[in-house]
């Protein structure tokens, strides 16, 4: 029987983005994968977040429906590259759903990837973590590079 406590959150980072001159800027764009539903309102609804909103605002939540996911066990990730990108109307979304489980697969060793969608916003979110930057796979969504600061 799987665990169906409210707290399952598996993986949380908080990161801060590196722009082009490698001047960190505080924010809070978290990655978080949660094993399942009531994780995510245990943090959002009567938990954690609202230390977070005190401290960084109102940021948009954003929620993703999992496609694949490969998150290597045993390393100390430092950057992460998030990308984000359309799904064009005329996908066949079974076959972009194997596509994407591919992709995440094929992740190099030693790299954590997820591909997720949104059907209300019809996009891909690409996100993979590694103890490098030259370890992150390339990404045609353009993704941010992101230092990152916390896993939990």
């Amino acid at each position: 029987t799987p665990n169906r406590s409210p707290d399952p959150q598996q993986t949380a980072c908080r990161v801060a983005y590196r722009d082009g001159n490698d001047d960190a800027r505080h924010h809070y764009p978290p990655f978080s994968r949660w094993r399942h539903p009531e994780g995510m309102y245990a943090f959002l609804l009567p938990g954690p977040f609202h230390s977070i909103l005190a401290s960084f605002g109102w940021p948009a939540v954003r929620p993703w429906l999992m496609t694949a996911s490969d998150v290597t066990k045993g390393t100390r990730p430092a950057v992460a590259r998030v990308g984000i990108a359309p799904i064009r109307p005329d996908t066949d979304l079974e076959r972009f759903a194997e596509s994407e489980r591919q992709a995440v697969l094929a992740a190099s060793p030693g790299v954590s990837a997820v591909a997720a969608y949104c059907p209300r916003t019809w996009e891909v979110c690409r996100f993979a973590m590694a103890e490098s930057g030259k370890a992150l796979p390339g990404d045609e969504c353009g993704g941010l590079v992101y230092d990152i600061h916390h896993i939990s």
